[in-house]
């Protein structure tokens, strides 16, 4: 099985960064992923929410807990991939390296290795509806817990909702912020759709 932290946590270049993401999506479509059949709602709510599965890099876990965890992970490899496609988008002129640290209990997901130094960054996919909370409670967290100077968060492009409330509540100087479409894992398919 494909273990995130023994990839992941260490410094990686672009060259391998892009590796991972390859080993990373061959790990998700060799898994199948479980097909709810139609059952009485109460089933499929408990099926979802309490039976356990293997699913990608996460096993013993409900559907609902490994999609939430696919998605965070889909949301930080791809920022990560386009912080070095474009070291402009935390303004800097060079990535040295990125240091993911996917389910670190530490409260950041990334370092930045930059021509100016570490930026500390948080990513993560959020509906709409909890996105001004989510994003406050990390903004409070990377300068309590970290002291952090400077920062990114990257996030999933559909946390704005229609109004634009959402794009107007992340203005904040000292912090990057980078939008994922996640176009490039829209098209990726399991092998089986076997429960």
């Amino acid at each position: 099985m494909f273990r995130l932290k023994e990839y992941f946590d260490k410094e990686l270049n672009q060259n391998q960064l892009f590796e991972g993401i390859e080993k990373y999506k061959k790990c998700i479509t060799e898994t199948p992923f479980p097909v709810i059949e139609k059952e009485p709602i109460y089933n499929s709510i408990h099926n979802l929410k309490r039976k356990t599965y293997t699913i990608g890099p996460y096993s013993g876990l409900s559907i609902f807990e490994i999609s939430n965890r696919l998605f965070s992970d889909l949301v930080v490899l791809d920022g990560a991939k386009a912080i070095f496609k474009d070291p402009n988008l935390v303004k800097s002129k060079e990535i040295k390296g990125i240091k993911l640290l996917l389910s670190n209990k530490k409260g950041i997901d990334l370092e930045i290795k930059t021509d100016k130094g570490i930026i500390y960054g948080e990513a993560y996919n959020v509906a709409p509806s909890f996105f001004k909370e989510k994003t406050r409670y990390t903004i409070e967290k990377l300068n309590k817990d970290n002291n952090v100077k400077k920062a990114v968060l990257i996030f999933n492009s559909d946390a704005f909702d229609i109004d634009g409330k959402n794009e107007i509540y992340i203005k904040n100087k000292n912090i990057n912020y980078i939008k994922c479409d996640l176009e490039s894992w829209k098209e990726i398919k399991s092998n089986s759709n076997n429960s």
